[in-house]
């Protein structure tokens, strides 16, 4: 089957591999061929053409026969169109071509020896109109496969359209890409904003350095007394320890009376058992 060719600088153009198992269709074929040899031979042959001649009618055997080289046209076109627009492997369908046009020249040959005048007259052999009923009706079948491959071959190019419709094209990827990154952009942008310099940070820790000696400067001289270094009770690092009362002048501390109890109201303890020692 004929394709198209490339054009340069692009991949060459291969056919799509349909749902339809050729490889199938080719037996078929080939089956067919086979059994026309072998139960036919050039009397039989011959015999065959009259009995066709007789009990066929030629113009509707040729509108059938015209019939099925348009759908095998047609079938060439959409594969050629096909191929220009994908980059699939065309080795099955070039050689179910090839089987279809050997079909096509045996037809075409038994067309031609059947319009020609000068074919010589044979004896009628054993081919009965059984035979010819079964070729005939391989040849439908043949036909209906083609059919049912180019219908089959039609949604699948359908569906492969509707699949790539539905894909985002080169520039919508990089319009969007270009978009993410003009926002991260900003998003790092405001982030830098958001920290503090360090040269501000360092004038402002001095400056509150410089703020809280200065208050606590106002502060001793204003309310200071002896007794700021000291820690609760203790004077100074290895200074000792001093009386509340009198290093504090605690003044408010004073006795509480407590609730009595008698030692008659105490547990019980046996006198046998022993003290523990501390820490037991």
């Amino acid at each position: 089957m004929p394709v198209a060719p490339a054009q340069p600088g692009q991949p060459a153009p291969q056919i799509i591999k349909s749902d339809v198992d050729t490889k199938q269709i080719h037996v078929q074929l080939a089956k067919i061929q086979t059994e026309l040899k072998s139960k036919v031979g050039p009397a039989d042959l011959e015999a065959l053409r009259q009995q066709i001649n007789e009990k066929v009618d030629y113009n509707e055997y040729s509108k059938e026969v015209n019939r099925i080289d348009s759908l095998i046209e047609g079938l060439r076109q959409q594969s050629v169109n096909v191929a220009d627009k994908t980059n699939v492997h065309d080795k099955e369908l070039e050689r179910l071509s090839q089987f279809v046009d050997m079909l096509s020249k045996t037809i075409n040959q038994i067309q031609n020896s059947q319009s020609s005048p000068h074919q010589p007259q044979m004896q009628q052999s054993g081919v009965d109109e059984a035979a010819m009923r079964e070729v005939m009706e391989r040849l439908a079948n043949l036909e209906n496969e083609m059919i049912n491959f180019k219908n089959e071959f039609s949604r699948w190019i359908k569906e492969f359209q509707d699949t790539l419709n539905q894909k985002a094209d080169i520039d919508t990827v990089k319009a969007l890409e270009q978009s993410l990154l003009d926002r991260l952009n900003e998003i790092v942008k405001a982030l830098s904003k958001q920290f503090a310099d360090k040269n501000d940070t360092r004038k402002a820790l001095k400056l509150l350095e410089k703020n809280l000696k200065n208050m606590y400067d106002l502060f001793m001289s204003k309310n200071g007394n002896e007794n700021e270094d000291d820690a609760m009770f203790t004077k100074k690092p290895l200074g000792g320890t001093s009386c509340a009362s009198c290093a504090k002048d605690v003044i408010d501390l004073y006795g509480k009376k407590v609730e009595y109890l008698p030692w008659g109201k105490l547990p019980y303890r046996d006198p046998s058992e022993r003290i523990a020692r501390v820490g037991q």
